[in-house]
């Protein structure tokens, strides 16, 4: 399936810089393309097209990762 991956660089940039309401870009989280289409402001540069399947990703926190996230996240912490 085809996602829009947001860079590591846009971690903690609003999605929408005019009102500073804590709605913020995760770096590495994944958005369809119906999601991408919905954000108010859409940065190009911020966003990578990848091709992950439905089956290797997760939810954390109302947030969509893939698999390779996790498991270096998990070698992060040890």
């Amino acid at each position: 399936m085809k996602y829009y991956r947001v860079r590591d660089m846009y971690d903690q940039f609003p999605k929408n810089p005019k009102v500073r309401n804590g709605d913020i870009l995760i770096g590495g989280e994944l958005y369809t393309t119906k999601e991408f289409n919905r954000l108010p402001f859409i940065y190009a540069a911020a966003f990578e097209l990848v091709d992950i399947p439905k089956s290797k990703t997760f939810w954390s926190f109302g947030a969509r990762f893939a698999e390779e996230v996790k498991k270096w996240k998990l070698n992060w912490e040890n």
